[in-house]
């Protein structure tokens, strides 16, 4: 029952931290509910700035300039809302704005989208619903009104908008993405997965989908697949906290080829196994990397410790090379390269607990004698 307890505390958390999509109250506390015994776990995508839009280039007809006057208006007035969100949406406030706003798919839609920026949702549904019955096949209006379902907590009519808008472009992309997430969030992994799939067969690279498919892979208890999906993501961002965490995915599966170093105050991503086992185009690579990220952090030296597990011959060779080849990359002579070298394997601390690694790099940097002096003053 504890071991329960702490992973939906867990999940809950996880929850709570991701970026941007804020759950609805009581959300986190039904997906828990859902999730039960299972060790799943969530994260959100980048930030993303959801009420941003352009009015540059767009026509502006006379009555869609007077729809946003009128727009103006009913803010400097003010809505009065009730507790029930729901009768909200039947009784919507129609007499507070001219008739041509529902007589125009698009005035609606960016009344209603600058209505949901303002935290008027139930007027924001009420306008974007009759905006997108104007234009059905507009995925934009649809993927709004799924985003302002989601924002008054219901995820069964948000996920059946962005549905909607998908069917009338397979190919949008917003859309695409927030129902992976939706599907994600409602214990839905393996369909999640599909949709991020069909988002990285548009653009390759996309960081949400790279990270959230991986999730989701991670989820459905395919390690193997998960580990994949988790260097995939990783051969492409190494920076940032979804890095730092897709790192402590992999590392808890049990893969140590990409592993998190402290060079300073900077803890940065690299490679060990291009560093240790790769070819030389490759590892080269590797070494550009680090040997920019130690000429511009303000530390005197960085110090390379190579383990492998009986033979100290291979240890000291790994060690020799590896400091020639990133002093030939580093370009401040004020600092120092220090190696040494174990015939032991390295012992690697993780959430589970302690990893032995038969043959393994320790890399971490020393701050400059001045800045520790400053620091301490």
């Amino acid at each position: 029952m504890a071991k329960n307890n702490l992973q939906k505390e867990q999940l809950t958390s996880l929850l709570r931290q991701l970026p941007d999509r804020s759950p609805p109250a009581g959300l986190a506390r039904q997906i828990v509910e859902t999730v039960g015994e299972s060790k799943k776990q969530y994260c959100r995508p980048e930030k993303s700035n959801w009420f941003s839009f352009s009015l540059g280039g767009m026509p502006w007809p006379r009555q869609l300039a007077g729809a946003l006057c009128s727009f103006v208006l009913v803010f400097s007035i003010g809505f009065t809302l009730g507790e029930n969100k729901k009768e909200h949406i039947a009784e919507a406030p129609t007499a507070q704005f001219p008739e041509y706003i529902y007589q125009n798919a698009q005035a609606g839609f960016l009344v209603g989208r600058g209505l949901l920026a303002a935290g008027k949702e139930a007027e924001a549904l009420a306008i974007l619903q009759h905006a997108s019955q104007l234009a059905p096949d507009n995925p934009e209006y649809l993927f709004w009104l799924g985003t302002t379902h989601w924002r008054m907590g219901d995820t069964e009519m948000e996920q059946l908008s962005y549905r909607r808008a998908v069917q009338a472009n397979p190919e949008y992309l917003p859309a695409l993405v927030n129902l992976g997430h939706n599907l994600l969030e409602n214990n839905d992994s393996e369909e999640a997965l599909q949709t991020y799939k069909r988002v990285l067969a548009i653009v390759p690279d996309h960081k949400v989908a790279l990270y959230n498919s991986a999730l989701a892979t991670h989820i459905t208890g395919n390690s193997d697949q998960a580990i994949s999906a988790w260097k995939r993501y990783l051969s492409v961002y190494r920076s940032g906290k979804w890095a730092q965490r897709a790192v402590k995915h992999l590392n808890g599966l049990g893969d140590f080829s990409y592993r998190a170093y402290q060079i300073g105050v900077r803890q940065i991503i690299l490679n060990q196994d291009v560093l240790l086992r790769s070819q030389a185009a490759e590892q080269k690579q590797e070494i550009k990397y680090l040997a920019e990220i130690f000429n511009q952090a303000p530390v005197s030296e960085l110090h390379l410790t190579l383990f492998y597990a009986g033979s100290e011959e291979k240890a000291k060779k790994q060690a020799i090379i590896l400091k020639s080849l990133l002093k030939n990359s580093a370009q401040k002579h004020n600092k120092r390269i220090q190696i040494s070298w174990f015939a032991e394997p390295e012992a690697v601390q993780t959430a589970s607990g302690t990893k032995s690694l038969s043959n393994g790099l320790l890399i971490f940097g020393q701050l400059q004698l001045s800045l520790v002096q400053g620091a301490s003053i």
